[in-house]
């Protein structure tokens, strides 16, 4: 039988706080579980909930002080915690099979930058046993052959970016102000100018009705 194992690769890189990745690259600071962990400890967001499922479980079966000091490969698996006492041991198979009280309180966010690889398996059988040891069948031993390969030579990266940079969104920003700024200027000033010219044809023609009344008195008065 003829065993093909493709092997796929992934590259992501998020962006850390402010924005919305909120990505880590060491394990989150002020954590309880931290006094378990060193400074070699790689973060990783299954990492992290592996950890935390299993610190949580000794809080609430009573374990916490019998595993200080302990190793975290110790705490990657569920398993291997609470496992001294009887009555641990039941309250740790309850957590384990029902962990969701228990997921839900662990803040984990993804690593900023993470590789993963994906395998896909397929298996052809031989349309004849081919062995190893010469011609004696008896001793000879079947033989397998297994064939890994990279499914594309291609790597798939995703990047995350930010929508603008610093500099761009202070640029827009003053030009969101400019634009503000001489809208309402030019809006002032051409108000302005409209009551100036009312102001102006107002006075204008009350003075020329002035003027025009004495002409029309002295015309009647000679009439």
């Amino acid at each position: 039988m003829s065993t093909f194992i493709g092997i796929s690769k992934k590259q992501v890189n998020l962006l850390e706080a402010p924005f919305r990745s909120n990505c880590h690259t060491t394990w989150p600071k002020g954590k309880p579980y931290n006094a378990y962990l060193s400074e070699h400890d790689r973060y990783s967001e299954e990492s992290c909930r592996k950890v935390c499922i299993s610190y949580n479980i000794m809080r609430l079966c009573n374990c916490l002080e019998m595993y200080k000091g302990t190793d975290i490969q110790k705490l990657l698996d569920a398993n291997s915690v609470c496992v001294d006492y009887k009555e641990g041991t039941a309250c740790r198979d309850k957590f384990v099979q029902n962990p969701g009280g228990i997921t839900d309180a662990c803040d984990c966010p993804k690593r900023c930058e993470e590789v993963t690889y994906k395998r896909s398996v397929s298996r052809v059988a031989w349309t004849q046993t081919l062995r190893s040891g010469g011609i004696d069948q008896e001793q000879a031993t079947p033989l397998s052959n297994i064939v890994i390969y990279l499914q594309s030579a291609m790597v798939t990266a995703i990047t995350e970016k930010e929508e603008m940079s610093a500099i761009s969104a202070l640029s827009n920003v003053g030009g969101f102000l400019n634009m503000f700024t001489g809208t309402s200027f030019l809006m002032i000033y051409e108000a302005f100018g409209i009551f100036v010219m009312w102001f102006y044809k107002v006075f204008s023609g009350y003075r020329r009705k002035e003027r025009k009344l004495p002409f029309i008195e002295s015309l009647n008065l000679k009439y």
